[in-house]
């Protein structure tokens, strides 16, 4: 089996709307669906092999669980990722809900990574920065939830886009600037390098099985 690794990154409640947070789920399965389609059916990439998706993400409140959600739905693998021990990130969230759904899919997970158990932490301060460059380190393309606004963070969702971008990787932004959430795809310019959006976002998921076998 061909696995594809798909990185997610996305905003906390703090920078959705009410309205994002009850569209972005569904908004979520609409895309890994047409990725998984667009992939599956490359005959360049993958022949006769069968395709597998694995959510590669962090399990913070808001857009991240909403991924999480999405990937279980289409009966994905999960690689979650914490920027620290588990009995202590639990705390982060202020609703039965989300502790509820984070408890839930460690369990489900195939694969669960704490950025401190790597030994890769020096402070706590870092922990977030180095779960994005883990992150991208392991995925094969990024899909990301967010506003368009600048980072306000080390290790955010902004840090992390941009970081995909420098390093080549395709991403699809789920743009929240509006409450209207447009799909988007990144395209690198060979002739000068230079980093374009677009929304013909099923053009683009078509030639993937060419993009993946060319890097």
């Amino acid at each position: 089996m061909t696995e594809i690794r798909l990185g997610f990154t996305g905003h906390r409640p703090n920078r959705l709307s009410p309205e994002h947070m009850l569209a972005i789920r569904g908004r979520l399965i609409y895309v890994f669906e047409k990725l998984y389609m667009a992939i599956a059916d490359s005959e360049i990439y993958f022949s006769s092999s069968k395709v597998g998706f694995t959510l590669v993400s962090g399990m913070a409140a808001g857009a991240d669980l909403a991924a999480i959600h999405a990937a279980k739905h289409l009966s994905w693998r999960l690689h979650l990722l914490l920027p620290y021990n588990r009995n202590d990130f639990i705390k982060t969230f202020s609703s039965i809900k989300d502790i509820d759904e984070f408890t839930q899919f460690l369990a489900d997970a195939s694969n669960v990574t704490e950025m401190d158990a790597l030994g890769l932490l020096t402070s706590i301060d870092e922990s977030h920065e180095v779960l994005g460059k883990y992150l991208l380190d392991n995925c094969d393309m990024l899909v990301a939830v967010w506003d368009g606004g600048e980072s306000k963070g080390k290790g955010g969702t902004v840090d992390i886009v941009e970081s995909a971008i420098k390093i080549g990787k395709r991403v699809i932004w789920l743009d929240t600037s509006s409450s209207e959430i447009s799909a988007k795809i990144s395209k690198i310019s060979a002739n000068d390098n230079q980093v374009t959006w677009t929304a013909n976002l099923n053009n683009e998921l078509n030639s993937l099985g060419e993009f993946f076998i060319s890097n």
